[in-house]
């Protein structure tokens, strides 16, 4: 008896802890459909701002942005659908025709190389052959000026594999270190220059003006007409849009048809009107303009958290000694003289040469030379602690449309790099002039 009664108080026991434990359960799960159900409704909520807070508890944020752009490396976007492929393909082949290169630019006997020119009478100069990526000989030996797909075509020191050519559109720039680089909208992007910097001023080449043609696009947030002046005819307008906001001369000549400033764009359009920094780019790209640079300078002695950045070089055979004693020394002694902190010059580097770069530049303007000028350059700076922007790394590799300038990819990545680092650089909102 004794025990049959122990026996039922056992079984007693049991059933409350199994019905308590079931009721954990239910309330458990009634919480996560009622979380779900939440989201469900609130879908821009989760897929937006929740998420991005959450990859920011996963990923930290780079620091030394410099460092991690010289480690960092194209990887192929995990949304690519096909169609974007094709259409990729597609205006890549539209901006040669467009500026005078040929639709093909492989031979049909595998030559390759300088050695090998392909003829392209619109363009003005010969470029080198390359070979196919998508044929069976992908790769050039350029010792040897042959397409192949042997170890000995594609695997040694003077071979491109043609296959490996980045397209920027179809990628994604990140850093090796596993860090995040910051992504800045349009409005983020007006923000940090409002809150940080009192001026921005771009001085230098059609890099640097590639580069300022980007950061037009995100003050104004418009992707397909951004950086275009406002008195543009509606043709011309619809004919440099989007992609070709970045293609020079050729029958476009849509680089005399983007703007310089904020005037030259409709009114209101920077930063919806709400902007507080002064910005311009000034194209003084030539030994010739470096008095007019120091005069930029010099208008800015004193000016608190006014920045110019200056990329020269090409046009003067990059030449380390003559760009630094003829263009940049004077400069930097006259903000020593004056005692001046500002404005924060910033050097640019030269990027890297493209496949089709011409041939009479081949040499004069090769990867090579612009490595040696890069360091060169640096050298001459480090003394002088000015900051170094150095955008080869990102450009080696990367497909470049006329072997000298890049896209939209590849520009727009070098806005939102820029970007990164004056974040950085001014890690404190600016403070009001008395």
């Amino acid at each position: 008896f004794l025990f049959a009664v122990s026996g039922f108080q056992l079984k007693n026991h049991l059933l409350n802890l199994m019905n308590w434990r079931g009721c954990k359960a239910l309330f458990f799960i009634l919480l996560i459909f009622i979380v779900l159900e939440t989201f469900s409704q609130r879908r821009l909520e989760l897929t937006d701002s929740f998420v991005k807070r959450l990859g920011t508890y996963n990923r930290k944020r780079c620091v030394d942005v410099t460092r991690q752009m010289r480690n960092g490396m194209w990887r192929k976007r995990s949304n690519l659908q096909p169609t974007d492929v094709l259409h990729r393909r597609e205006q890549d082949i539209r901006i040669r025709k467009l500026r005078g290169l040929p639709e093909i630019l492989h031979r049909e006997d595998k030559k390759c190389g300088k050695n090998f020119p392909l003829k392209a009478p619109n363009f003005g100069i010969p470029i080198p052959s390359l070979c196919d990526p998508e044929g069976t000989d992908p790769c050039c030996n350029h010792n040897l000026a042959r397409c192949g797909s042997a170890k000995e075509d594609c695997q040694c020191t003077s071979c491109t594999d043609f296959r490996n050519i980045v397209s920027a559109e179809l990628h994604e720039f990140v850093p090796s270190s596993g860090c995040e680089f910051q992504n800045f909208s349009s409005a983020k992007t007006c923000q940090l220059l409002s809150e940080r910097v009192s001026s921005l001023s771009l001085i230098g080449d059609s890099l640097v003006r590639h580069l300022h043609n980007a950061l037009m696009i995100l003050f104004t947030d418009d992707k397909v007409y951004g950086s275009l002046v406002k008195d543009v005819d509606e043709h011309q307008r619809d004919f440099c849009s989007g992609d070709m906001q970045f293609v020079d001369a050729g029958k476009t000549g849509c680089h005399g048809k983007t703007a310089h400033n904020a005037s030259q764009l409709p009114e209101g359009k920077v930063c919806q009107g709400q902007s507080t920094f002064e910005y311009s780019l000034y194209q003084f790209y030539s030994m010739e303009y470096a008095k007019l640079a120091l005069q930029k300078v010099r208008g800015k002695l004193n000016a608190t958290n006014s920045v110019i950045a200056i990329g020269v070089g090409l046009h003067m055979g990059l030449n380390a000694d003559k760009v630094f004693n003829g263009y940049l020394k004077p400069i930097l002694q006259l903000k020593h003289q004056a005692a001046s902190q500002w404005p924060l010059i910033i050097w640019l580097t030269t990027h890297a040469h493209g496949s089709i770069k011409p041939i009479p530049y081949i040499e004069s303007q090769g990867n090579d030379k612009i490595i040696r000028y890069n360091q060169e350059m640096r050298r001459f700076l480090e003394p002088f602690e000015v900051p170094v922007f150095d955008t080869f790394n990102l450009t080696v590799g990367v497909h470049s449309y006329d072997g000298t300038h890049y896209g939209f990819g590849v520009n727009m990545m070098k806005a939102q790099l820029f970007l990164n680092f004056l974040d950085e650089t001014f890690p404190h909102k600016k403070r009001l002039s008395a």
